[in-house]
């Protein structure tokens, strides 16, 4: 479906099992969040609907654990806002800055979460440099002001624009996708948490999205 035209455009299940949320302009041309919950008796699922401010609520969002969804938003002149959005303590007159909306950053252009759930990465630029670098927050901080710049500084390795990011699934390293700025390709590079530098993994025609981890081999309990 596309904007506008009244449809679901993605949905993903809460860690509960029993909650999902959806996203799509089910009511008019804005974008918003939904949440709905099983019925233990077998019913239709009742619909919440969950954003109400004037704004889009852009794809990719993410359980944080039952309770809780991340999500970046547009809204009047804060464009990518990553919020942290509590379900529970949400009411349909929530405004900015009440206990239901906690707010991790302007400009994220992208976002992810550790595998342990303690920790949110996002992309943003213009925070230390006019480049884009990678910070982190604690999932639980009340605010943003606790973010920490989490990739290499840029100081020791200046010509690396980042564009998207992904965790080992450990929790122990964090692969990059960036742009040299220089007359090269742009590139795959790898880096642990107290690392100064990025270690180039590929240079060449990577797309974004088109890399992942792979986790341990999987036990064969047959044996």
């Amino acid at each position: 479906s596309n904007a506008g035209s009244g449809g679901v455009l993605d949905f993903a299940w809460a860690p509960d099992g029993r909650t999902f949320a959806f996203h799509g302009d089910l009511e008019d041309e804005t974008l918003r969040l939904y949440v709905a919950q099983l019925d233990q008796f077998g019913g239709s699922p009742a619909r919440t609907k969950l954003t109400y401010f004037d704004g889009d609520v852009l794809p990719g969002y993410r359980w944080l654990d039952a309770e809780h969804v991340i999500y970046r938003r547009e809204v009047d002149d804060k464009p990518f806002t990553l919020t942290r959005h509590n379900i529970v303590t949400d009411t349909p007159t929530s405004m900015d800055g009440d206990s239901a909306h906690t707010f991790f950053g302007t400009g994220a252009t992208a976002f992810g979460i550790s595998p342990d759930g303690a920790t949110v990465g996002f992309l943003i630029d213009g925070i230390r440099i006019d480049r884009m670098e990678l910070f982190s927050i604690a999932s639980d901080a009340p605010d943003e002001s606790q973010r920490e710049l989490l990739s290499p500084p840029m100081s020791d390795d200046p010509n690396l624009d980042l564009e998207s990011f992904k965790w080992s699934p450990d929790g122990q390293s964090i692969a990059v996708f960036g742009d040299p700025l220089v007359d090269e390709e742009r590139g795959l590079f790898v880096f642990r948490a107290g690392d100064t530098t990025f270690t180039s993994v590929f240079m060449g025609s990577v797309e974004p999205e088109d890399y992942f981890w792979f986790g341990p081999p999987a036990q064969d309990d047959s044996e």
